[in-house]
């Protein structure tokens, strides 16, 4: 008999770790701060970003700068050019 209880394609999906929970709580603020601050500003800095996190998300700029080098790997920011910041995809 094959053990389905434990095997993926069954519906099986194991809890998320807390690291993984708050690196996306993370992610999802800096979004939202990036959303804010382009109504003000055409490009977001890492730099600017800082400022806004506060309690358990802060991270220091070097991290926020990796973090969203990543997201715009990914797609979900776009870089505008070396060091001429981000903005959100459309």
């Amino acid at each position: 008999m094959i053990n389905t209880l434990n095997s993926n394609h069954m519906g099986y999906m194991p809890n998320p770790s807390p690291r993984a929970v708050l690196h996306k709580k993370r992610e999802a603020a800096i979004m939202g701060i990036i959303k804010k601050l382009e109504r003000d500003y055409n490009r977001v800095f890492p730099f600017m970003v800082e400022p806004w996190l506060d309690g358990d998300l802060y991270i220091s700029e070097p991290s926020i700068r990796r973090r969203m080098a990543d997201m715009a790997r990914r797609g979900l920011l776009e870089r505008i050019g070396e060091r001429k910041g981000y903005k959100l995809s459309d």
